[in-house]
């Protein structure tokens, strides 16, 4: 669906509902004028969140799907996750007194999620919740689920059978020139998520001392960058030290 048979679908179904398009402005929190150039497939100078508002407030949810003229994009994008995941559970199987659980997925008071890493400090006991991004798609979506993920950090601790003290947030971007230009972009929007950078969480992760949140960049896995982006490597280390929040 591109961009035009959007902006008649939302109409579609506006009218549908019989609403106005001040109506949907309203329960959206946009202009009018905004619903109006999106019904028209405009969407320039919008956030992604600010439409995903629009669809929602009639019911409606919106769906990316990203192609690209190279090799299989959800290969490549999976593989870029994978294998960021496991350069990082490396890093911290390498840390005194660290265990990190991949994919753990909660459901509690009816909230469910899935977390990419989940890390435990048992002399401290913090937990520690970590998301890895590829890509920068949704900067005030992310916001939220980490908010929503601290919220309940003590409850998924304890599914782990773990009793936590203290929680912390690490959001990892891969280090590329377009995810820093986004977070430069949205960096009040972040500003939550970014108490440490890559260059102090190392000393944070050594010897944990109470809440902590940081938003650092990991440079890319090689073996990924050869083989499906084909481009030239970064002479960059993974460790968070070598690298800038």
């Amino acid at each position: 669906m591109d961009d035009a048979q959007l902006g008649s679908a939302i109409r579609a179904v506006r009218i549908r509902a019989e609403r106005t398009q001040a109506d949907v402005a309203k329960a959206a929190f946009v202009r009018r004028y905004d619903v109006s150039c999106v019904e028209q497939g405009k969407f320039s100078g919008m956030s992604l969140s600010e439409v995903r508002r629009i669809a929602s407030s009639l019911g409606m949810w919106v769906e990316l799907k990203p192609n690209w003229r190279g090799v299989n994009l959800e290969h490549l994008v999976n593989g870029a996750h994978t294998a960021l995941q496991e350069a990082v559970l490396s890093y911290l199987d390498g840390r005194a007194g660290w265990i990190a659980h991949p994919e753990v997925t909660f459901s509690i008071f009816g909230e469910r999620g899935a977390i990419d890493i989940l890390a435990w400090h048992a002399a401290t006991r913090t937990v520690l919740i970590i998301e890895l991004k590829t890509l920068v798609v949704d900067p005030a979506d992310l916001v939220k689920q980490m908010g929503r993920r601290l919220r309940l950090a003590t409850e998924i601790a304890a599914t782990q059978g773990w009793r936590a003290r203290d929680a912390a947030t690490w959001v990892i971007f891969t280090d590329t020139h377009t995810n820093r230009r986004q977070v430069a972009r949205r960096r009040t929007l972040l500003q939550g998520l970014a108490g440490l950078d890559g260059r102090t969480v190392r000393s944070w992760l050594q010897a944990p001392s109470g809440p902590m949140s940081a938003l650092s960049f990991w440079a890319e896995p090689q073996a990924v960058i050869r083989q499906q982006v084909r481009r030239r490597p970064s002479a960059d280390t993974n460790e968070p030290d070598k690298r800038d929040g």
